[in-house]
């Protein structure tokens, strides 16, 4: 369980991150795409999609993860209930 919510939280943080840097990436090609310096809309555009598959990959962990932890909680429940109707009868 700890191992999933350590694992979670950091995927978290680091989506959080990437979505900032791709947003101000984005903003910035955005704001260059019609002028005629192709190369600095070239490097915030790379930027942005950089950044944009590093949240996408820190999304699909943090699924994962909280897939895990989904799953864990509900073996334990399994075994709870189970224990519950063996010694209520």
């Amino acid at each position: 369980v700890t191992y999933f919510t350590r694992q979670g939280y950091q995927s978290y943080k680091l989506y959080k991150d990437a979505s900032e840097e791709y947003d101000h990436y984005k903003m910035k090609y955005e704001s260059l795409s019609d002028q005629y310096n192709n190369s600095e809309f070239n490097y915030y555009y790379t930027k942005a999609e950089l950044s944009h598959l590093e949240m996408t990959g820190a999304f699909n962990d943090f699924q994962i993860n909280t897939g895990g932890l989904a799953l864990v909680y509900s073996i334990n429940l399994a075994e709870i209930i189970q224990s519950w109707i063996i010694f209520s009868k």
